[in-house]
């Protein structure tokens, strides 16, 4: 929210010209998303009476994007370009707005329209200061953190039989995180043999959501599918709501698995997160078999995290497709600003094979300040 406090104040400047200096009185005051709102629904409500009023339509603009709702401010500028499509106040506004949509391209396209007209008009300074600072943002390729997993399991078989099992990981993210993040992993599992995946992931954000492209091998894979490809993201709905997507397919020693996983992401109340996702798998028998999952998150004001899920999917390993029903707990937790641990527990049974209680310990650094 504090960047959009500071891109309503540069939306202000940029809307306001010698000529229209009381355009945006009903805007100003205290810098809160209450007051910003309230302004906003004023402004809408002196448009139902004027709507071909200009001015209404750039100080709604304002007051939208103050608010952080940037689609918003984009609807009323552009209302108000089609209203008095030559006024270089709406045409930097129209600008900035662009500019905060990360839509660099159009922005300066825009901001250049001004330029040609006059080079030395007010806001334009700013505009391009604030325009060579995002490009700067966006363009950085950093590395973004590093974390180590340890786990344990207990099994026991359906015969009785006991043994543990040993995983770890180990992952590196680098990348912009404005824009797409690379992340690569190496995932061991030991059990009577052992097992070791290395992946690799890019995700990268769009301007509703994001999406998320990768792939694993396993070579000489005893238990773990032979290599994989993965393909998914996420997309804004409602601004509670989003509807998310998982796309696998899968080559094991006996053929070939694919899944597909629809879902969605509600935030239902301030730091609380529910999601679900229903999980069809085609294994390499050809026989379709369903399942679902479910998981609350809570977040704490001090970015602590809880988490517990439940799931019952099929899962495939060893070139044989199981039902498999899992309960988890567990949470993150802030060391420092950089640091942050993560502890979580399971109970997994997979149908007419084992029991398993797992532990798992992690610990990330985020070379970035959150």
């Amino acid at each position: 929210m504090f960047n959009y406090l500071i891109a309503a104040a540069a939306l202000g400047m940029a809307i306001v010209a010698p000529v229209h200096a009381q355009a945006i009185t009903t805007v100003d005051g205290p810098s809160s998303s209450e007051s910003h709102a309230r302004d906003a629904e004023i402004l809408r409500q002196k448009l139902a009476t004027e709507p071909e009023n200009a001015d209404l339509w750039r100080r709604l603009a304002a007051a939208e994007a103050a608010n952080g709702s940037l689609d918003k401010a984009y609807a009323a500028i552009g209302r108000a370009t089609s209203l008095v499509p030559n006024d270089r106040d709406i045409q930097l506004a129209r600008a900035n707005i662009l500019l905060w949509q990360d839509r660099l391209s159009l922005a300066g396209e825009q901001a250049d329209k001004v330029r040609a007209v006059d080079p030395d008009y007010p806001g334009l300074a700013g505009f391009d200061s604030a325009f060579a600072r995002r490009q700067a943002e966006v363009s950085k390729f950093e590395p973004l953190s590093f974390s180590a997993v340890l786990g344990t399991s207990d099994i026991v078989f359906e015969n009785g039989r006991h043994q543990n099992w040993q995983n770890a990981v180990v992952a590196v993210a680098f990348g912009n995180a404005e824009r797409t993040i690379f992340e690569l992993d190496a995932d061991a599992e030991r059990r009577t043999a052992t097992d070791v995946r290395l992946s690799g992931r890019a995700s990268t954000r769009i301007r509703n959501g994001s999406f998320y492209l990768g792939a694993g091998v396993t070579p000489n894979a005893n238990f773990r599918d032979q290599w994989r490809l993965v393909a998914g993201g996420q997309i804004l709905v409602t601004p509670d709501l989003r509807g998310t997507a998982d796309l696998r397919l899968a080559k094991y020693n006996s053929g070939m698995s694919a899944s597909i996983e629809p879902g969605i992401s509600y935030m239902a109340a301030q730091g609380v997160t529910l999601s679900a996702r229903m999980i069809n798998l085609v294994d390499g028998d050809g026989d379709y078999r369903i399942g679902a999952a479910a998981r609350a998150n809570y977040e704490f004001a001090n970015g602590h995290i809880l988490f517990a899920s439940a799931a019952r999917y099929p899962d495939r390993e060893a070139d044989v497709t199981k039902q498999l029903r899992s309960f988890a707990v567990g949470g993150t937790i802030n060391l420092a600003s950089q640091w942050r641990l993560r502890l979580s527990a399971s109970d997994e049974k997979r149908e007419d094979s084992y029991h398993s209680q797992s532990v798992n310990l992690g610990l990330t650094y985020r070379f970035l300040q959150p």
